[in-house]
C-alpha cells in the first residue's frame, strides 16, 4: 500500500488538460510530488481543476511518506472544491484502507468510480477494499478492470496475485507475482506476497530467496523474519541445505517518529511482571527509545506466544505497534491490556491516542474522560481532549483543554506548543507567538517548537526568520514534517516571485 504510484498517469489525463501542474507534481517520488505540487498550489491564478490535482497528488505522496496528519487537510481541501472528484475520493479513500477502515473506504471509493468508471488507481484500491470484507468475487472484478485498463499495473498484479492464493489458486497466482515482481523489483510486499506462495507450495528455497530480497529492503520486518524462519525449518526438516541470513542491518534508517508519541509523554504502569519476563519488556522499551520498534515488537511477540496471559506484554506490544505506526493492531492490543487493567489510567491514555492517529475522535474523548475519572490530576488528559478538538478543527475548545493541562503542568512545552496551534488558526498571533516563546524557554532544543514558530513567522510574512527557524528545526530533527514542508513553500513562494509578469501588472 505504500509503494507510490503517480496518480496522473492513473488518471489517464491528457496534457492539456492540467498544463499549469508541473512535472514535479507528477512525478513518481514523494518528496518532489510535495514539493511541486506546493509550487503549484501557490502559483498566481492556478485554476481549481489543477488545484484539486496538486492537492490529492501531495496528500497521496504524504500518505507514502507514513504522514496521515498531514495528508487529511489537502484531501478535505480537495474535497471542498470539487466533491465529487474521483482521484480526491480515491485518495481519501486510501487514507481509510490505511486506518483498517474498509467500509468507510468503499463509500469513498464507489463515490470516485461513479465519478470515473475507469479510474485504474480507484479500482484496485476497491478490490482491496472488497478482499478486507471478504467480498473476494467484486475483489476480482475490480482488480480485472483495473489490469485490462492498465496492463502494466504492478499493485494491481500483486494484489489479484494474493487474491489467488487466498483461494488456493497457487500457479495463477505466481503468475500475477511473477509479474508483479518484474515490473517493481524493489516492492517487498510483492516478494512477499510470492514468498507466501513458495511456501505454501513448499517450494522453501525459493520462498527463501524472495523472503531474503525482501529483507534487504526492509532489514528490520519482523514478520518477514518470521516468515524466512518457518521456511527455513521446513527446509531443514526435509533434509534441504539452508543458505545463511542476511547479514543484521549495522545501523538501519530510524522509521518515523508518530507525532502523537512524542507528544504524549507517556509513562509506564506500575504493575509489571516479575522475573525474565520482566528484563524482557525493559529490553523491549529500551528497543522503543532507540526507535527499533520491530525489535521492540519481536520481544514482546514472543513473549505473549510462551505466556499469552501476560497483561503487561500486551502494552508494550502495542505501543511498540503504534510507534511504528501499526495502528489496527496497536488497537487491538491495548483493548486487551484495557480489559484487563480497567483501572489503569495509562491503558487509556495509549488507545486514545492510537484512535486520535485512526481519527476515531469521539473514542479517543472517550478514553480522555475514562482517564481523568482515574486520574483527575494527570494533565495528558486534557492534553488528549485538546488534540482530539484541534483535529477535528474546534480550536476554541482545543485551548480551553490546552489552558486545563496547563493550570495541572505548567511546564509542559509540548501543551504551549498544541495551544499556539490552536490559537493560530483563531488568528490568535499574538498569544500564539507568546505560548511558543514559553515553549522554547523551556526546551530550546524541541524542533516541533521552531517549526511551528517557523508557520508563525510565515503566516506574518516574516519570511526570513520563517526560513531561519524551518533551518533551526531540521537541524535538530532532519525529518521533522512541518519544517520540511514549511521549508518547500518558502522555496515556492520564492520561485513565483521570480516569474516574469505582465505588462500592467
Amino acid at each position: 500500500m505504500r509503494t507510490f504510484i503517480a496518480l496522473s498517469v492513473l488518471m489517464l489525463s491528457s496534457a492539456a488538460a492540467h498544463a499549469e501542474v508541473n512535472a514535479d507534481c507528477k512525478s513518481g517520488d514523494a518528496t518532489r510530488v510535495v514539493s511541486g505540487c506546493t509550487l503549484a498550489l501557490q502559483t498566481p491564478g492556478v485554476i481549481k481543476a489543477d488545484q484539486v490535482l496538486a492537492l490529492a497528488n501531495r496528500a497521496d505522496a504524504f500518505l507514502n511518506q507514513n504522514q496521515l496528519p498531514a495528508a487529511l487537510p489537502d484531501l478535505q481541501r480537495a474535497l471542498q472544491l470539487e466533491p465529487t472528484n474521483a482521484l480526491a475520493l480515491a485518495v481519501r479513500g486510501r487514507s481509510y484502507l490505511l486506518r483498517s477502515d474498509n467500509q468507510k473506504a468503499l463509500a469513498d471509493l464507489n463515490g470516485s468510480i461513479r465519478s470515473n468508471p475507469n479510474l485504474p488507481f480507484a479500482l484496485w484500491l476497491r478490490g482491496v477494499a472488497h478482499m478486507g470484507l471478504n467480498n473476494t468475487a467484486a475483489a476480482k472484478t475490480d482488480l480485472d478492470k483495473a489490469i485490462s485498463i492498465l496492463p502494466n499495473y504492478s499493485l494491481a498484479l500483486a494484489s489479484r496475485g494474493r487474491l489467488y492464493r487466498l483461494e488456493n489458486n497457487f500457479d495463477q497466482s505466481l503468475i500475477d507475482l511473477d509479474a508483479a515482481v518484474a515490473l517493481a523489483p524493489r516492492s517487498a510486499y510483492n516478494l512477499t506476497q510470492r514468498g507466501d506462495v513458495h511456501l505454501l507450495k513448499r517450494d522453501f528455497p525459493k520462498a527463501i530467496a524472495d523472503f531474503d530480497r525482501a529483507l534487504a529492503i526492509q532489514p528490520n520486518d519482523a514478520s518477514l523474519k518470521s516468515r524466512r524462519a518457518a521456511a527455513a525449518a521446513q527446509l531443514q526438516a526435509a533434509g534441504g541445505s539452508v543458505p545463511p541470513a542476511p547479514p543484521a542491518a549495522t545501523s538501519p534508517p530510524a522509521p518515523p517518529v508518530n507525532p502523537q508519541a512524542a507528544a504524549a509523554g507517556t509513562q509506564q504502569p506500575v504493575a509489571r511482571p516479575q522475573g525474565n519476563a520482566q528484563i524482557v519488556l525493559q529490553q523491549a522499551t529500551a528497543l522503543m527509545d532507540r526507535k527499533d520498534y520491530a525489535g521492540a515488537f519481536r520481544l514482546t511477540n514472543d513473549l505473549l506466544k510462551a505466556d499469552p496471559n501476560l497483561t503487561e506484554a500486551y502494552f508494550v506490544r502495542g505501543r511498540a505497534l503504534w510507534l511504528g505506526e501499526e495502528y489496527q493492531r496497536a488497537h487491538d492490543d491495548l483493548d486487551k491490556y484495557v480489559q484487563r487493567e480497567p483501572a489503569k489510567a495509562e491503558g487509556y491514555l495509549i488507545r486514545g491516542l492510537i484512535r486520535l492517529d485512526q481519527y476515531k475522535l469521539p473514542l479517543a474523548m472517550a478514553d480522555a474522560d475514562e482517564m481523568q475519572k482515574l486520574a483527575p490530576t494527570d494533565a495528558r488528559a486534557p492534553h488528549l481532549r485538546g488534540l482530539a478538538h484541534l483535529r477535528a478543527e474546534r480550536y476554541a475548545l482545543a485551548v480551553n483543554e490546552f489552558d486545563a493541562s496547563l493550570k495541572l503542568r505548567p511546564t509542559w512545552d509540548t501543551a504551549f506548543v498544541n495551544r499556539a496551534l490552536a490559537k493560530m488558526e483563531l488568528l490568535q498571533y499574538p498569544t500564539a507567538e507568546a505560548d511558543l516563546a514559553q515553549a522554547y524557554k523551556l526546551n530550546a532544543k524541541n524542533a516541533r517548537i521552531l517549526a511551528v514558530r517557523g508557520q508563525l513567522n510565515a503566516r506574518q510574512g516574516r519570511m526570513d526568520a520563517a526560513e531561519t527557524d524551518f533551518k533551526a528545526a531540521l537541524a535538530i530533527e532532519p525529518q521533522n514534517i512541518t519544517a520540511r514542508i514549511g521549508q518547500q513553500a518558502l522555496i515556492a513562494a520564492h520561485a513565483v516571485a521570480q516569474l516574469p509578469r505582465k505588462a500592467g501588472r
